[in-house]
């Protein structure tokens, strides 16, 4: 995985009065830390930062940022984003090598027509992001999870995402992270259907017995 070049700004101003003026000026306060050393605040331009995180990689991007003449490998861990405007307020940056193992979120994202859709169910995503522990260069963008066999009820839980190379899976293996609902008013033509074909049956046990007495 290649790594996005993205420039830095070292020695900014701390307080809420600082961070809401470098947002003013399209710049997201920063942080970086990580390896043992002491956490450096800097900024960075906040449409650099957001076309970074829409490439393959996503929130798993690998940045080269350009501090003060060095450049520094780092994830951004934590992206604090404004809860109505579609806006990013801080970013925590930790600092890693490629060859290392880290922990990290990652989506996940269906693939595939699901049965039970066509048949009126919903599909519930209970868990849409799943942790994950692996090598950063080896860190999936996303992960896709097959829901062509989901039909009315079925649920899907992590033990059923794909085995990634160099990737492992740090939730709980029966969580659940999908399920096909099955609405109100469709489960409830399915309880009159059931209710018909007993009645129906049970008709029909009462005639033989009838036919057997005589």
């Amino acid at each position: 995985m290649s790594s996005v070049a993205l420039r830095a700004e070292s020695g900014r101003e701390l307080g809420s009065a600082a961070s809401r003026r470098l947002r003013r000026e399209g710049k997201v306060p920063a942080v970086l830390y990580g390896h043992g050393t002491d956490p450096l605040t800097l900024a960075v331009d906040h449409r650099e930062f957001v076309l970074s995180l829409r490439g393959d990689a996503g929130r798993n991007t690998i940045f080269a940022l350009e501090l003060d003449g060095t450049v520094h490998t780092a994830l951004a861990l934590e992206v604090e984003r404004h809860p109505f405007r579609d806006e990013v307020r801080h970013v925590d940056f930790v600092l890693v090598n490629l060859d290392e193992v880290v922990s990290t979120e990652v989506s996940i994202v269906g693939i595939g027509v699901a049965p039970g859709l066509i048949m009126g169910g919903i599909l519930d995503w209970i868990r849409p992001t799943v942790e994950v522990e692996g090598v950063v260069s080896k860190l999936p963008s996303e992960i896709e999870l097959n829901l062509s066999e989901m039909e009315l009820g079925s649920i899907l839980r992590i033990g059923d995402l794909p085995e990634i190379d160099g990737v492992e899976y740090a939730n709980d293996k029966e969580l659940t992270v999908v399920l096909m609902v099955v609405p109100r008013g469709l489960a409830d033509e399915e309880e009159e259907e059931l209710d018909e074909d007993e009645e129906l049956l049970e008709g029909e046990e009462a005639e033989e017995a009838t036919e057997t007495e005589e």
